[in-house]
This record gives structure tokens, C-alpha cells and sequence, in this order.
């Protein structure tokens, strides 16, 4: 069994040119594919989409709690099930950019989500999604050994529709690496 802590800051831009990364392994900036940048982009867009994200969860639409603050709808499911774990592997093929190889896939199916605490927050009034907060416990095999990857991923989202322009600094532009794959 592997055990230890790992953390990972990342800052990032991205605009119509492009997506730029800093590598913290490698301490530089690297500029991603423009067909990965994509699908990124339409992954966030759906991230922050409530109707989107409550479309891919409707599956588990009965285990949800339901909690409304002054201003807030707020919506729990907590899970650690089979059918979680068949949705979650399901999600991160779906989501794999670059597709998946034959030792990716057996390495997915041999994960299981222990458990789950995933919290959305929507705006009373206009029914934005405000924060989206998820806790994933994981096991994977991995050629007989057993690792367990705990990750927790809070999104905070605010100012829709208010920023003007992204201005990617030209030093970010002038440093980065292309990423090949």
C-alpha cells in the first residue's frame, strides 16, 4: 500500500489565444495543444453550468440532500457504491483529452471510489452555481499494489459575465513551452 501527501498549486491563463500553464516540476511555463485547450474549455464551460452539472448527476438525483441558506440552494450527496464508481470511471474517460491507452483502461478499472462528498452552492436569484466542492476518495491496483488517492477540489465562482478583457502577460507568452505529446 502507497501512502503519502501530495499538494499541487497551479496558476494558469486562458484566453482566446491559448492556454498557459507554469510547471511547478519544471519552474517554467508551458502553452498547451490547441485541440486539448479546446476540450478544456468546454469542460470548464460545463463545470460552471448548474443545469449541466445537475444533468450528469441525475442518476443520483434521490441520494441528494437538499438545504437552502438566506440566499443559497445548497445540494449534498455523499456515496460509496459500485454504481458511483462505474459513474466516476464513465466521467474521466469521457473527460480523457488525449484518449486512453490499454494500460490507462485496465487502470481504471481497477479504481474504486470508497467514498464521495460532493456540495454545490446556487445562487437564489439568478441560479448560478457559487461553489462546487468535492471530496473523492480512491483506491487504485496497480500491478499488485494497493494506493489510495484522497483529493478534495473547491471551486469558487463569481463575477459572471463581468470580466472585459484577459490579458495574458507577454513575459508568460514569451517563456512558454510547447507541450508535446
Amino acid at each position: 500500500t502507497a501512502e503519502g501527501d501530495a499538494s499541487m498549486d497551479m496558476e494558469m491563463y486562458m484566453s482566446k489565444e491559448g492556454m498557459y500553464m507554469f510547471d511547478s516540476q519544471t519552474n517554467q511555463w508551458v502553452k498547451l495543444p490547441s485541440e486539448e485547450f479546446d476540450a478544456i474549455m468546454g469542460q470548464t464551460a460545463n463545470q460552471v453550468n448548474t443545469s449541466e452539472q445537475l444533468e450528469q448527476m441525475k442518476s443520483f438525483i434521490n441520494d441528494f440532500t437538499f438545504e437552502q441558506s438566506e440566499d443559497q440552494y445548497i445540494l449534498t450527496l455523499e456515496a460509496a457504491s459500485d454504481k458511483f464508481t462505474k459513474y466516476m470511471l464513465e466521467q474521466m474517460k469521457i473527460n480523457q483529452t488525449l484518449g486512453l491507452s490499454e494500460e490507462d483502461t485496465q487502470m481504471l478499472e481497477n479504481t474504486k471510489v470508497e467514498n464521495l462528498n460532493y456540495k454545490i452552492e446556487i445562487d437564489k436569484e439568478t441560479f448560478d452555481m457559487t461553489t462546487m466542492d468535492m471530496n473523492v476518495t480512491f483506491t487504485m491496483d496497480i500491478e499488485g499494489e494497493s494506493m489510495t488517492i484522497k483529493t478534495d477540489m473547491v471551486s469558487k465562482f463569481d463575477n459572471f459575465n463581468g470580466v472585459k478583457e484577459i490579458t495574458i502577460p507577454q513575459e508568460v507568452i514569451d517563456k512558454a513551452v510547447d507541450v508535446q505529446y
